[in-house]
């Protein structure tokens, strides 16, 4: 007759194996709850591109005073600021043949954030018989990111300004156009009216702007 130890053995082995069974079906289970926890999205590609540019004109008719233009990005990433002259005449040309001055105009940029003016490059300073080849401009680098994760693209998007944040800003630029005229080498004739002065320099600005998308592989 079996003995209580004959029966307990199988008892025990089978026992033994169930609980093989259960680690093994709930491994996959808790792999996956893993998985799950730990998977914060796809990989977006970030691509940066320069958004449309605000301008603003400098319209200067006189030497009597400077006349100024701002733009301003209100909560951006920078990109750039560039000054281009846009017209420059000089009724005394360039003084040689009508004995009056040539105006001197001088052009300046600069960049305000909280408060703090700063300098853009040096002034330029030119006659309109001799035009500058460049003035004063800014240029600043795209946010070096190219990649986050995301479950859509507005996800991506938000993730994307979370990273960037810091460096968003609200900047003015402003330009500054003035002109100086020296004194006439020859005495004041009757009927002769006063040299006259027209400058036109354009300021724009723009901010770095981004797509989020997935790569083709990724979206299949």
């Amino acid at each position: 007759m079996p003995s209580r130890r004959d029966y307990d053995v199988p008892a025990a082995a089978l026992a033994a194996a169930m609980g093989v069974l259960v680690i093994l079906v709930s491994a996959p289970f808790t792999v996956q709850a893993y998985l799950e926890v730990t998977d914060t999205g796809k990989d977006f590609t970030v691509a940066w591109s320069q958004g449309k540019a605000m301008t603003k004109d400098a319209a200067l008719t006189s030497t009597s005073a400077p006349v100024t233009a701002q733009v301003m990005l209100m909560d951006k990433l920078p990109a750039m600021a560039m000054l281009t002259l846009k017209g420059c005449n000089d009724s005394a040309g360039s003084g040689a043949a009508t004995g009056q001055s040539a105006a001197s105009i001088t052009v300046k940029l600069t960049r305000t954030v909280a408060g703090k003016s700063t300098p853009i490059g040096n002034p330029a300073t030119f006659t309109c018989a001799n035009k500058p080849s460049a003035l004063p401009m800014e240029t600043m680098k795209a946010p070096d990111l190219g990649t986050v994760k995301g479950k859509d693209e507005a996800d991506a998007r938000a993730a994307v300004d979370a990273k960037t944040m810091a460096g968003m800003q609200d900047v003015t630029y402003t330009v500054e156009v003035s002109a100086t005229r020296a004194a006439s080498t020859v005495p004041s004739l009757p009927g002769v009216n006063a040299p006259t002065l027209s400058v036109s320099v354009e300021l724009s600005a723009t901010a770095w702007g981004f797509t989020a998308t997935l790569p083709a592989e990724a979206s299949k």
